[in-house]
Formats: C-alpha cells, structure tokens, sequence
C-alpha cells in the first residue's frame, strides 16, 4: 500500500460525531487541495479521412436503368394460355378451355357413333310388374288364420318402446354425473 491510501484509511477510522451544517458548508467553499501530480489530458485519436468513393453519375443511372428492366419474357409460352380452334364449332377458344370445358357447351359436338361393343350387347331385360295386389281383404283373412302374428307384433313393438325409455334415462342419468 501507498502512503496516501494508508493515510485515507486512517481518517475514515478516526471518524467522529456527524458534522453539524455549518462544518459541511465550510469544507465546501474551502478551497480544494491540489494534487501532488499535475493532471494531464488524454490525446485523443484524430479521425483518419475517409476515401471518397469514385462513383459518377453515369454510373448511378446506368445502374437505375438496369434495375428496373422489366423481368424478361419466359422462352416458352404457356400452353394451356395458346390459343386453338375447336375441330367440332370451329371456335377460337384456349387449349385450357378446350380441353376442360368446352366440351359442355360446343354446338358442334356430333353424337357418338355406335360401336361393335354396344351392338353386340343384348337389350336390357323388361322391368317386371307385379301381377298379384294386396288388398285389405287379403290381409283380414291373413289376420283372421294366424292371430298369434299380430299379437306377436304388438309384443314385440311394446318391448322395443320399453328398451328406449331406459336407454334414454341411463343416458340422462349419465350425463348428470
């Protein structure tokens, strides 16, 4: 350690009661100490000259120019943009519109020859038709010959209606829990 940081340490360990404002405004107004070393500035760096770019004003035009060309053209054209006429109208239309949707509206559509499949194919058979009717006399005199169907029917019909209601309520019943 140096003289000067012991002898700040032993001020600081000595310290006595607070100064009073009066003490604090004098030692402010007091002139201060010089220090023992003369203070001397820290030269600083001069900034070097930059280079000046060597750039003219052709150049900045020329490069403008060539940055808004417009993109160049594809080599190929677009096929389905190319325009065709249709073999059946005769119309002027894209191959786009040929080939996908004109084949609805073209005026000039032939119908389809037959060919030697469809010729060879036997005519469908005539739907048949039923020869016998139900009446209401058939079915009395069925009820009539066999009661234990019907009231077999209505069993079963009261038996599903039962089964409904109770799935229904564990369904309800579930979904409250």
């Amino acid at each position: 350690m140096t003289e000067d940081q012991s002898a700040a340490e032993k001020e600081v360990e000595v310290a006595g009661p607070p100064a009073t404002r009066e003490e604090i405004i004098e030692e402010c107004e007091a002139p201060a100490e010089e220090p023992a070393e003369p203070i001397t500035p820290v030269k600083m760096k001069k900034p070097r000259a930059k280079a000046k770019p060597s750039i003219t004003k052709e150049e900045i035009v020329l490069a403008v120019l060539e940055a808004t060309k417009p993109p160049p053209k594809p080599d190929k054209p677009d096929k389905n943009k190319e325009l065709v006429t249709c073999p059946d109208c005769g119309l002027t239309i894209t191959y786009h519109n040929l080939r996908y949707t004109h084949k609805r509206y073209c005026k000039g559509i032939k119908e389809a020859p037959i060919t030697s499949l469809q010729l060879a194919l036997p005519p469908p058979p005539p739907a048949l038709e039923r020869t016998t009717t139900v009446t209401e006399e058939v079915v009395n005199t069925y009820i009539k010959n066999n009661p234990e169907v019907v009231t077999n029917y209505l069993r079963n019909e009261r038996a599903n209606k039962a089964n409904k209601r109770q799935v229904n309520a564990k369904a309800l019943l579930v979904g409250a829990m």
